[in-house]
């Protein structure tokens, strides 16, 4: 005789994402489309539902590492964790860059600068404030506006990265003018009476 499928679960408010195995049963991803929240539910072999949390942004896939602890990759949220029960979330975000945007790269010998400004094709300023980022010996360090003290009020933009042989880091504004970080942490900044002010944009120093 033929086998016969039985259901288990009708999402009928949501759209199915993703099944992944659990301890002790399945979890099972779905998705509202006009809110972009979902709901993770975890179903054991009996068919009963022994878990459900609320999950903002638009859950992929989720890894139940233990009894408590959940890892949920989201599309929109990145990768978040859940320990114990409720909808509490401890996003857990990895080191990295400063910022997503990357106008200018410069990479060698295992070290990354990355420069988060830019301009458009009109060369009309994007005002980014996340300055640039510097990877080396497996760590991040981040030099932006207000966080770092030497950025002040005013650096912003950086367009293009280098650096030296000597180990000093060299970075250019689409605004305000030449940053120069020495590998002692000693710095220079080049604007006002070094170069000359933009013509079209008045008070802005363009390297």
């Amino acid at each position: 005789t033929a086998t016969k499928l039985k259901p288990v679960y009708y999402p009928n408010d949501s759209t199915l994402a993703h099944i992944d195995a659990g301890i002790n049963g399945v979890w099972i991803i779905k998705n509202f489309d006009s809110t972009y929240n979902g709901k993770i539910l975890k179903i054991t072999p009996a068919y009963a539902i022994t878990d459900s949390f609320n999950t903002p942004g638009w859950a992929a896939q989720i890894l139940e590492e233990d009894e408590r602890k959940r890892w949920i990759a989201d599309k929109f949220s990145g990768l978040k964790r859940r320990d114990g029960p409720g909808d509490i979330y401890n996003t857990v975000p990895p080191p990295g860059p400063n910022a997503a945007t990357g106008f200018d790269i410069y990479a060698y010998n295992k070290e990354l600068v990355v420069a988060h400004g830019g301009y458009d094709n009109f060369w009309k300023f994007s005002g980014n404030r996340s300055g640039f980022s510097h990877f080396r010996d497996e760590n991040w360090k981040i030099y932006q506006l207000y966080d770092y003290k030497p950025f002040g009020d005013s650096m912003v933009d950086f367009t293009h990265v280098t650096k030296g042989s000597d180990g000093t880091i060299y970075a250019a504004s689409s605004q305000s003018g030449l940053f120069v970080l020495k590998p002692d942490g000693n710095y220079e900044i080049y604007k006002q009476g070094f170069f000359d002010e933009s013509y079209a944009a008045p008070g802005k120093y363009r390297v």
